[in-house]
This record gives structure tokens, C-alpha cells and sequence, in this order.
């Protein structure tokens, strides 16, 4: 089986910021994902958990190492891996304590519907 997932020493630091110390978020980690693995990523609070899959998503850049997704390589090609990959937050933007009352909720689920039932009818025209 070939990988979907290959970290190889991959780090994100951040510089000193008003008198406190760099932050080693993620400090040269490594690991693969095999096509059909399931895969944990577990680890306590503070670990890099959520930085490191903000890099393999490509909502951060990594200061050190290398990722491939999917056979992508993080650095030259994330738009590629952003265009086949979907990420669920653990907190939802558009919560109800928000500024949108449910109302305005409801009109936003029922545009994303609508362009989702779009997308596919013009992809199985495609076909």
C-alpha cells in the first residue's frame, strides 16, 4: 500500500514575542499514513496536534521538513492537496452565539445546499 500521508521532520516554531520564550509547536515529527489505515493522532493538550494538521492542510506553513498528501508536496503544491482534502473543524464559525441569528443560519445552509446540488449536476454533465 502506498502512502496518503508522509511527514518527515516536520516543525513549526514561533519566534519570542513580548519577553516570552520561541515556542517549539512542533518539533521535528514523523509519521506515514497508508491508503485504507485508519489513523489516530492522539497526544495531551499542547502537543502540536492542531498545528500539525494545520500544515497538512495548508492553513500554516511549516518552518522546518517535509510533508507529502496524497503524493502532493506541501511546500510547492498545497493548493493541489487543498483542492482533494476536507477538513472539519472542532468549532464551527458560524455558531449561533455569533453575530447571525438562525435565520441568517438557515439562508447560509440553504446556499451552501444549493451551490453543493450545482456542483454536481455540472460534474455529472461532465461525465
Amino acid at each position: 500500500m502506498s502512502n496518503v500521508i508522509h511527514v518527515t521532520q516536520l516543525a513549526k516554531h514561533y519566534p519570542a514575542a513580548r519577553g516570552a520564550a520561541p515556542v517549539r509547536a512542533v518539533d521535528g515529527i514523523e509519521f506515514a499514513v497508508r491508503a485504507g489505515e485508519v489513523f489516530g493522532f492522539l497526544g495531551p493538550n499542547g502537543a502540536g496536534k492542531t498545528t500539525t494538521i494545520r500544515m497538512l492542510t495548508g492553513l500554516t506553513r511549516p518552518t522546518a521538513g517535509q510533508a507529502r498528501v496524497l503524493d502532493f508536496d506541501l511546500a510547492t503544491e498545497v493548493t493541489r492537496i487543498k483542492k482533494r482534502i476536507g477538513v472539519v473543524p472542532e468549532m464551527s464559525n458560524l455558531s449561533v452565539s455569533a453575530a447571525l441569528d438562525l435565520g441568517a443560519l438557515a439562508a447560509f445552509a440553504v446556499v451552501l445546499f444549493w451551490l453543493a446540488v450545482r456542483t454536481l449536476a455540472r460534474r455529472v454533465a461532465q461525465e
